[in-house]
């Protein structure tokens, strides 16, 4: 397994984050329906940078730090974009009949796959930053033997 480099740990909660990123970018797509079908995009990115940081965690606690702000922005910024949703309801008021009724510029209410799709979303992106911060902490933490 030399692929997992020096710091195994490090490698292996890296590729947990990208994992948990690439899947908590999928649910909300499938599942949320059309009102949220570009919340993919933040979690991709983030998983990508999450599998760098796996591939290259030997190489320094710079790069790795680098990559896992980034990558930790890029989450937050897809949990915002699950979490804009119902804010947008509540702001505009979303009208209380079917959606083929509702007047221009007001929106039905989320229904509850759409629910299960923010929540499901948004717990595997916070799953995905601990994940990556348990890397970050061993990348920090590795002391190599000389």
């Amino acid at each position: 397994m030399a692929w997992l480099g020096k710091n195994r740990f490090a490698a292996v909660a890296y590729w947990a984050g990208a994992a948990l990123a690439v899947i908590g970018g999928i649910v909300p797509m499938i599942q949320g329906g059309q009102r949220m079908p570009l919340v993919i995009l933040p979690f991709v990115l983030a998983a990508v940078l999450m599998g760098a940081n796996a591939l290259t965690n030997d190489r320094g606690p710079v790069w790795s730090s680098a990559f896992f702000i980034v990558a930790a922005a890029a989450i937050a910024y897809g949990i915002l974009d699950l979490a804009s949703l119902p804010v947008r309801l509540a702001v505009s008021g979303g009208c209380t009949g079917p959606a083929s009724s509702c007047s221009v510029g007001f929106e039905p209410p989320m229904h509850d796959y759409e629910w299960n799709a923010v929540t499901a979303g948004g717990t595997l992106g916070v799953l995905s930053l601990i994940a990556g911060a348990f890397g970050l902490l061993a990348v920090y933490r590795h002391r190599p033997k000389h």
